[in-house]
């Protein structure tokens, strides 16, 4: 079973090499496929899609308590939410400049998150 996934990876991975070009990177990501439990594979998969999923709800979750407040602002300090939009605006800078090392997938999550604290702050 495992020499069969080997196998259709290979030719799989040999057919987007010709497409994209020289794949050091697939020869690694074939190695921890191959070398690396499956249950650790499969923990990791299902921590990511859990992560998603709750950072995505935490996300919607933010976005429509903002909306409720929109008309009645009390106790919301504004230059706690200017600080905290200044804060994450400087971490999704330093996450764009070592972009070679960080997924699109956090990038996208940190943009979404400053783009709802700035509106929120107008």
């Amino acid at each position: 079973m495992k020499f069969g996934i080997f196998s259709t990876m290979t030719a799989s991975m040999e057919q987007q090499a010709t497409t994209q070009g020289s794949g050091a990177e697939m020869d690694e990501v074939k190695r921890m496929l191959t070398e690396t439990s499956p249950w650790l594979l499969i923990t990791t998969a299902i921590v990511t899609l859990l992560h998603t999923i709750f950072e995505f709800l935490a996300f919607s979750s933010d976005v429509s308590h903002w909306r409720k407040k929109d008309k009645d602002l009390v106790g919301v300090s504004l230059n706690t939410i200017l600080t905290n939009c200044f804060v994450q605006l400087i971490i999704l800078l330093y996450l764009h400049d070592s972009s070679e090392e960080t997924s699109f997938m956090i990038l996208f999550g940190q943009g979404m998150y400053v783009f709802n604290c700035l509106t929120r702050s107008r």
